[in-house]
């Protein structure tokens, strides 16, 4: 990307064939985290004002703000829309690999931010759906015990039921006395 916001913004300051070439050199400096582009375009801005270049070096100052604007707003935005981890992760991911471990940190940084973020998210998910589970589990249980409490028959009272016993066995024995 930054290639072709150099390439662009050369063309149209008109520097002609050598934009292509210079666009490439800008790029490569590019891949170093904060110093990358400034280590070109700035010299030569201070050189193109101490010649009088004035809209030129404007153009240079232009084109160096795109490129912070691509390298730290719109590269982690998009990294991180594609791999799933918020841009200022994947900002600082790409910073601390590279200043950690080199060039190869360029990668393996947003790699580590996945990886770690994945597992995060996975540990949440798994957290969340036992705490479903067992706001579920109390609803059930409290749902149960509303059903038994609705099913139960109300008993007598104690005092019914032993003024109710004489006379069923009085009856009985009656019955019983008869047949026999």
């Amino acid at each position: 990307m930054a290639f072709f916001i150099v390439l662009i913004g050369l063309l149209i300051l008109k520097l002609g064939a050598r934009s292509i070439w210079i666009a490439l050199g800008v790029a490569v400096l590019d891949i170093l985290p904060v110093v990358g582009s400034v280590l070109a375009l700035l010299p030569w801005a201070i050189v193109c004002i101490v010649k009088g270049a004035y809209s030129r070096a404007i153009g240079l100052g232009i084109i160096y703000i795109l490129l912070v604007f691509n390298r730290q707003i719109l590269e982690p935005k998009i990294v991180g829309d594609r791999i799933g981890v918020r841009p200022l992760i994947t900002f600082a991911s790409i910073v601390l690999g590279t200043l950690l471990i080199g060039p190869l940190g360029l990668v393996l940084g947003p790699f580590a931010a996945v990886l770690v973020t994945s597992v995060v998210r996975t540990l949440k998910k798994i957290k969340d759906k036992t705490e479903e589970m067992a706001e579920d589990a109390a609803e059930d249980t409290a749902a149960a015990q509303t059903e038994n409490e609705a099913i139960m028959i109300p008993e007598a009272p104690p005092e019914a039921k032993t003024a109710a016993l004489p006379e069923d066995e009085g009856e009985r024995s009656g019955q019983e006395g008869e047949t026999e």
